[in-house]
C-alpha cells in the first residue's frame, strides 16, 4: 500500500514541477527513496498515512530540485 502511495506522491510532485517525463521519473524515484529511507528515521509526523505522504513528498521534492540544478548547469 505504501509503495503505491509513494508512486502517487511522486507523480504529483513531478507533474507540479513541470510535467516533463524526466520530472515525473525524478519525482517517482525521489518519493520511493525518500519514503523508504525516511521510514525508520525521526519522529512520526502524524498518522501512518500522513507520515508516509510527508516523507515521500520530501524525497520527491529533493529529487526534482536536484534534477533542476543539474539541468541548469
Amino acid at each position: 500500500m505504501n509503495v503505491l502511495l509513494f508512486l502517487l506522491v511522486g507523480v504529483v510532485a513531478g507533474w507540479m514541477a513541470g510535467g516533463l517525463v524526466m520530472h515525473l521519473v525524478a519525482g517517482i524515484l525521489g518519493a520511493l527513496i525518500g519514503g523508504l529511507a525516511l521510514a525508520g528515521l525521526g519522529p512520526s509526523l502524524g498518522g501512518a498515512l500522513l507520515d508516509s505522504v510527508i516523507k515521500a513528498a520530501i524525497g520527491a521534492g529533493l529529487a526534482v530540485l536536484l534534477l533542476r540544478l543539474i539541468k541548469r548547469s
